[in-house]
This record gives structure tokens, C-alpha cells and sequence, in this order.
């Protein structure tokens, strides 16, 4: 889990990331009837997508809290309404800083402040990001369990449970691993032995993280039934399940830009699986993105009523 994600990207892996996903948008939008989606987006309800949206911010708020919880346990303090800005300031980043400087590095930014706790920060933000991709994961082997009758590809079963294993088995293996092949006084090894010690050990702190990430999750799959609601099209509820899920966990995959066209794509595919067009699967991802901007907008009001992050001691 120790990370360092305080460095920008490099100029070639944001080109390439960019690359990737301006091929898959043009892809997508190959051969698509751009007056039915202006149609479908036309009829889109303003009250239930508004109601979407601050279905969409309280889910963040959750994580935030979910973080704060994480972060308290090695020793940082704060109100919650601190975690809450810091985490809209990195939604904020993350939707509007084209991959330059990442939104989880700005919030860890603003946790060390001027601290220079910069790398246990970092960590916090690191174990926030597993956390929450590890109950994602348990969502949709369930989902895939007891929504079966939908007959999805058996690949994408494999591939949950392997790359559920693939986590947990690191969570548990890599902070007993690592200390036995670093010296006795490397940095690293304190950091896991002694910093991070309670995300190994600390059940209680687990649970807790893991119920506030379930019900973020819950709410990020709310925000797809009433955005579906939204757009009037037939998708049962249940199928978002499955939907939200398999494509946010797509989407953390790191080859495009901040999941730009991953998750597009996404949408397409397993809509089209229940017979949803492509029009409307492209209208509806175009709702979500709307959604995530505004919630992205936010965090652009509370960056700026707090100003930038302290400058402190960096090694």
C-alpha cells in the first residue's frame, strides 16, 4: 500500500492516457444518430437528474468521512468538515485538472499541511482509494451471484474474483512480506511496521471503513436508477447493480484520462447487453459526466473560499 503519488505525471503518460481516451470516444461515437441523443437528453426530467446530483454529493460526503476515519487512525486530526473540503477540493481536481496533479494528491496536500507528514498523507489517500475498490468489488461479485439471470460474459466473473483475491491477498501478504527484505532502518519499513500498522491490524477500524464504503457505493448505484429514471429509459433497477459497479471498477483502470472513455464505453457495453441502444447508453454517460462536473464544481467553490494548500517541508 505505501505510495507515492506526489509527483505529476510524466508528459508522456498523460499524452498517452489522453490518447487513449479521445480513441475510444471517437469510437464510440462512430455511426450514432446524434439527433436521438439530443432527443433522449431533451426529455431528461430536471427535477429527478437535480435530485441525482445531491444524491451524487452526499455520496461524496460519505467518503470523505470514510477518509477521515482512515486518516484518524495513524494520527491526523481535523474536523469533518476539513476532511469534507479537502476531499471536494481533490473531486474538484480531478474532474477539472486533466491528470496534471491528481485530485488525491491535492487532499493529501492539504491533510499533511504544512506537517510534513507528506508520504503518511499520501498513504491515507492510497488506503482510501484500496478500501473502497475492495467493497466495490464484493458489490459486484454479489451483484453477478444474484442477478445471474442477466447472462453476462463468464470472463467478467473470473475476473472479479481474481482480481478480488489479487487485493485481499496483497493486503494481507505484502505488510508481512516487505519488512523481511528492508533494512531494520529504512523509512519504509517504519512506515508499514509502525505507521500503517492499524489497516493491517485494526478490525474494528476495517469494519467501519468498509460499511461507510458500502454505503457510498449504495449511493453511487441510487444516483444510476434515478438517473436512468431521468432519461425514461428500460433498464431495470436491479441491472445497476451490476452496471455501476463493473464500470467504475473498469474505469480505475489507469490507461485513460481519469477514466474518460473507459467508463463511456463501459456504459455502452452492458447497456447494450439488455437491448439499450447506443444512442441512449451515450446519452445517458453523458448525464453521469454532467452529474460528476457539477459535482466537480463544488469542489471548485470550496477551493476557492479556502485557498491552496500549505506550503511545508517536502522530502
Amino acid at each position: 500500500m505505501p505510495a507515492d503519488l506526489s509527483q505529476p505525471q510524466r508528459p508522456w503518460k498523460l499524452a498517452a492516457k489522453l490518447a487513449v481516451s479521445l480513441g475510444l470516444l471517437l469510437y464510440l461515437l462512430r455511426r450514432v444518430d446524434f439527433a436521438e441523443i439530443a432527443r433522449f437528453v431533451g426529455h431528461l426530467d430536471l427535477g429527478r437528474f437535480a435530485f441525482a446530483v445531491a444524491l451524487y454529493v452526499a455520496g461524496q460526503v460519505v467518503s470523505a468521512l470514510k477518509w477521515r476515519r482512515l486518516a484518524s487512525a495513524v494520527g491526523f486530526g481535523g474536523s469533518a468538515a476539513s476532511f469534507v473540503g479537502y476531499y471536494f477540493i481533490g473531486v474538484f481536481f480531478n474532474a477539472f485538472g486533466f491528470g496534471t496533479v491528481g485530485g488525491d494528491v491535492v487532499r493529501a496536500l492539504y491533510l499533511a499541511g504544512s506537517g510534513g507528514r507528506h508520504a503518511l498523507a499520501v498513504n491515507t489517500v492510497v488506503a482510501d482509494r484500496v478500501s473502497g475498490l475492495v467493497v466495490l468489488l464484493g458489490v459486484a461479485l454479489v451483484a453477478l451471484g444474484v442477478l445471474h439471470h442477466y447472462e453476462l460474459p463468464a470472463a467478467l466473473y473470473w475476473g472479479v474474483i481474481a482480481l478480488s483475491g489479487a487485493l485481499l491477498g496483497g493486503w494481507r501478504v505484502l505488510p508481512r512480506l516487505l519488512p523481511r527484505v528492508l533494512r531494520r532502518d529504512s523509512r519504509l519499513r517504519r512506515l508499514i511496521e509502525q505507521d500503517l500498522a492499524p489497516y493491517w491490524d485494526d478490525y474494528r477500524l476495517l469494519a467501519e471503513v468498509s460499511l461507510l464504503s458500502l454505503c457510498f457505493h449504495l449511493s453511487q448505484v441510487g444516483v444510476l436508477v434515478v438517473l436512468v429514471s431521468a432519461l425514461g429509459l428500460a433498464v431495470p433497477w436491479s441491472y445497476c447493480f451490476i452496471l455501476g459497479p463493473l464500470v467504475n471498477i473498469l474505469a480505475a483502470i489507469p490507461v485513460s484520462l481519469n477514466g474518460l472513455g473507459v467508463r463511456e464505453g463501459g456504459y455502452v457495453f452492458f447497456l447494450a447487453h439488455i437491448g439499450v441502444s447506443r444512442e441512449s447508453a451515450i446519452a445517458f454517460a453523458l448525464a453521469w459526466f454532467v452529474v460528476v462536473m457539477l459535482s466537480g464544481l463544488v469542489g471548485g467553490a470550496v477551493y476557492v473560499a479556502h485557498g491552496p494548500a500549505p506550503r511545508g517541508r517536502r522530502r
